[in-house]
């Protein structure tokens, strides 16, 4: 049965409202992948940190819808040096199933974390992430570390979570990784200099003139954003053109 197409997120340019920025609304939807680029200092990271509320929001603000079920992975993975921590354990942790995991993994799901090689570890943080209860996935670089076989099964395991419904957004420099999974890819710019300051001072302004009691987010966009930079393409990746990555 086909997963019914709803939104799951709602991003908006925190400037928009400034007369050199453009407006923005790019939701993203169940079972969409969205591939996130731009140039480092773009606010890549950051755009998923404000999502998942671990990002000071200096103007421009995050609404979820309550109940919204969020996984994020970072860059910055945890190795567990030291600790008797297994990839069971990971798993449990977040609540993912080991069901389909690579035939080349899945017998060292009892050995320690600090007993595997970083590609191994890497790809069960991203398992553990992707197949947590959530009804968005959010993965910041999630080819790091990894050889070809593993990039291949997170390719696939990407595919199937979006069949199942899930929303995913994915952070990454590897143009042939973000057009071989990606339904559409965002591209964010910094914003010039100065910018930043002139939409925070508008969105105080605006705050102080608001109502104090915030409009709830509907039922349909589980979460909707506002922040710096400004995504100035929405488009298909380009399957034809993206051999190198960059």
């Amino acid at each position: 049965m086909p997963v019914e197409a709803r939104p799951v997120s709602e991003a908006d340019a925190l400037a928009s409202e400034a007369a050199d920025a453009p407006a923005v609304n790019t939701p993203g939807w169940r079972g969409e992948i969205v591939g996130i680029g731009g140039p480092n200092g773009a606010g890549k990271s950051t755009l998923l940190a404000a999502i998942a509320g671990s990002a000071h929001v200096f103007a421009g603000g995050v609404e979820r819808r309550p109940g919204l079920r969020l996984a994020h992975q970072t860059q910055m993975s945890p190795a567990f040096a030291g600790v008797p921590f297994s990839g069971a354990d990971l798993l449990a942790l977040t609540g993912a199933s080991a069901d389909g995991l690579p035939p080349w993994l899945a017998p060292l799901l009892r050995k320690r974390l600090d007993q595997l090689s970083g590609g191994q570890r890497q790809f069960l943080h991203l398992w553990a992430c992707l197949h947590a209860p959530a009804d968005l996935v959010m993965l910041d670089e999630p080819t790091n570390n990894l050889d070809p076989a593993g990039v291949a099964a997170l390719e696939l395991a990407l595919h199937r979570r979006a069949a199942e419904g899930v929303g995913l957004l994915v952070v990454s420099h590897d143009a042939r990784f973000i057009a071989a999974v990606c339904d559409r890819v965002l591209t964010l710019e910094p914003l010039p200099e100065g910018a930043t300051e002139e939409a925070g001072a508008m969105q105080a302004q605006r705050e102080a003139m608001a109502p104090k009691t915030p409009s709830p987010v509907s039922d349909d966009a589980l979460a909707r954003t506002a922040r710096p930079p400004a995504v100035v393409r929405s488009e298909p990746p380009a399957r034809g053109t993206a051999g190198d990555a960059s």
